[in-house]
């Protein structure tokens, strides 16, 4: 409309694709006038009248679209079918520097979570989204792909103490852009920032926030950016969730807390971490049901609100109390305020699965991966449930589903393996544990290794895995429980019984599943198992 009003022959108004227009004509300075010796004014050049002409009418038609917009047209984000799902897309980052790749990654995770905390809302979790960065994918292919009706973009950089970012809102379906903003805060303003972002997408899409999901997010207070920074770093290497990206995890809340000591966020980000610590062995359990329920705790006592904090609460009576019915009674509280909180929706599968309740256990998998449909571990958590009941097929066709998303993703080639064996497919089972062995060598996938080699009669590769093992837990904590499962591989039920007991006297989480771990299904028949579940206080089938 301005370049018509304009006569725009030279191509001063010049489109800046997916960000806007910018007046690229001649500027300079308008001469002074020289003293009239007349009533006459001193004539401009024509270029400086023509960018008078330009301003007059930009400024008028904006405040035409403006008054018409109020008056006449319905809003962008009326659209005819309400917009109930998200996904946002990692956030391009303005600094060239690859070291800084974490704050754009951790700015993206947070606002996730800040618009995930909005009930109304449906908003993709940050795993499933990364696969998208620098995609020149189609808007609508991607929302398809994810289940969801409309995509927030952006860019995030850091410069000294300010932050900027930029982000929009597109109705993927119909590809109309709904609304844009650009943020320039200092950076200790940055809660404020993203609270501010998630209310405005939420007012475009005509959410209606609660009472204290609008108090959540419009009281934010000022943080430190190094305590930021650090609760960001901590963010981006949870989501990693190898023993070693967990472990600096933990390092980077603990760093956080350090620095301010009444951060919420950090103190539930320590509590998350030590979730997926404990169970899979990483840390001692006595310091893992310390430290994680403390920080749970001292979160909620922070911040009540906190709903990361609800969930750590819960996987904490699961993980390290074995408090099946107070942690079923918290996770109700968590689907109260979210009952689309993804993460909880797999991790209470994952109690109900302990418990040998799998058909509620795959349900709850099933819903979480529902809400996340590209989670490389929701695929993987669904896939364990069906092999946990036996069900094969199912179960390899979505281990192999989710190797096509990502064929690097080692839990999906240790859990094909799993059910390989279970089929009876021994050597290839063998083959596809080694290729997960090869992308992680954790002791977790040692110690399946290892179980599969005693099945197929490797004895002396067993034998080796196990030496590596003890080797291991000179210098590290390793759950006994790994070496139960070696055992049980090789046919040797007293020594699996032995570490199991070890496993019980440490109160290793990783026993919680020995009701519903398929690589137990050597010792079923034993009454030991049955006398240990009892003692779990876990039924016996």
């Amino acid at each position: 409309m301005v370049r018509k009003a304009l006569g725009d022959h030279e191509g001063w108004i010049q489109t800046v694709p997916k960000r806007g227009y910018r007046f690229a004509g001649p500027a300079g300075a308008i001469p002074a006038p020289s003293e009239p010796t007349t009533g006459e004014q001193p004539e401009a050049p024509a270029a400086t009248w023509r960018f008078r002409t330009f301003v007059l009418v930009a400024v008028t038609i904006v405040g035409a679209l403006i008054a018409a917009r109020s008056s006449l047209a319905p809003p962008r984000a009326a659209v005819a079918t309400p917009i109930r799902a998200l996904a946002v897309l990692p956030f391009r980052s303005l600094s060239a520097d690859p070291e800084q790749a974490y704050f754009a990654e951790g700015m993206t995770d947070a606002v996730i979570t800040d618009l995930g905390s909005i009930s109304a809302l449906r908003v993709v979790s940050h795993q499933s989204v990364r696969r998208y960065r620098d995609s020149d994918r189609p808007l609508a292919d991607i929302a398809r792909e994810l289940g969801v009706d409309a995509i927030v973009e952006g860019s995030v950089g850091r410069d000294g103490s300010r932050i900027r970012l930029t982000a929009q809102l597109i109705d993927a379906r119909a590809d109309q852009h709904l609304w844009a903003a650009t943020y320039d805060r200092a950076a200790d303003n940055v809660l404020a920032l993203q609270g501010e972002l998630a209310s405005a997408v939420a007012g475009a899409i005509r959410v209606r926030l609660s009472e204290p999901e609008r108090t959540a997010l419009a009281g934010r207070r000022a943080v430190d950016p190094e305590v930021y920074d650090d609760y960001l770093r901590g963010r981006y290497f949870f989501a990693q969730r190898s023993e070693r990206a967990l472990a600096q995890s933990r390092e980077h809340f603990r760093r956080a807390i350090q620095r301010d000591a009444t951060f919420a966020p950090a103190w539930a980000g320590l509590a998350l971490a030590y979730g997926p610590s404990g169970f899979y062995g990483y840390v001692p359990p006595a310091e893992g049901a310390q430290q994680m329920r403390a920080a749970a705790e001292r979160a909620l006592q922070l911040d009540p609100t906190l709903v990361d904090a609800q969930v750590a609460l819960a996987n904490a009576l699961t993980v390290y109390d074995r408090d099946w019915q107070g942690a079923e009674r918290a996770y109700t509280r968590v689907f109260e305020r979210q009952p689309d909180h993804a993460q909880a929706r797999l991790w209470y599968g994952m109690m109900l699965g302990h418990q040998g309740r799998l058909e509620e256990a795959l349900a709850e998998r099933q819903r979480a991966l529902s809400l996340d449909p590209l989670s490389l571990r929701f695929n993987t958590s669904v896939a364990d449930t069906l092999t946990a009941m036996h069900r094969y097929e199912e179960a390899m066709a979505r281990y192999r589903k989710t190797l096509e998303l990502d064929p690097g993703f080692a839990p999906a080639h240790l859990g094909l393996g799993v059910a390989l064996l279970g089929s009876g497919r021994g050597e290839d089972a063998v083959k596809a544990i080694e290729e997960g062995d090869r992308r992680s060598s954790d002791a977790r996938s040692r110690a399946t290794l290892g179980h599969a080699y005693g099945r197929v009669g490797r004895v002396a590769d067993a034998h080796a895995i196990l030496d590596e093992l003890r080797a291991r837990a000179r210098h590290a904590y390793l759950s006994p429980v790994y070496f139960a499962l070696v055992h049980a591989g090789l046919g040797d039920r007293d020594a699996a019984f032995a570490a199991l007991e070890d496993a019980f006297n440490d109160r290793s989480p990783m026993l919680n599943s020995v009701n519903s771990e398929p690589l137990f299904d050597p010792l079923r028949d034993d009454p030991r198992l049955a006398d240990l579940l009892r003692r779990l206080n876990l039924p016996v089938p």
